[in-house]
């Protein structure tokens, strides 16, 4: 159980996150949003996976189905991620140091 003001990690399958140009209207499912821009677009036979520099310096990879890949950004775009909320797995944080 994860209680208020815990330390948590958040981990997400990069499939269920989507990704739009910034400012682009996402179904308007409730769901969080994190802004970046797009470094690299790597195509794999049938998907493709989207490294996105999110703001605050931390990166994530998209993984979507070959068939969206005309619909995302060009190298360099301001986007958004967009993930449900129910695709999130919080993570008690273990604390490594201190006496």
């Amino acid at each position: 159980t994860v209680g208020i003001g815990d330390a948590v990690s958040v981990s997400l399958r990069p499939e269920r996150v989507q990704i739009r140009a910034a400012g682009h209207t996402i179904d308007a499912h409730p769901g969080c949003r994190l802004a970046g821009s797009l470094r690299e677009i790597i195509y794999l036979g049938d998907h493709v996976r989207a490294r996105v520099a999110l703001t605050g310096n931390e990166e994530f990879m998209v993984k979507r189905p070959i068939s969206e890949a005309h619909t995302l950004p060009h190298i360099g775009a301001a986007v958004e991620v967009f993930y449900p909320s129910i695709a999130a797995r919080l993570h008690r944080s273990i604390s490594t140091g201190g006496a």
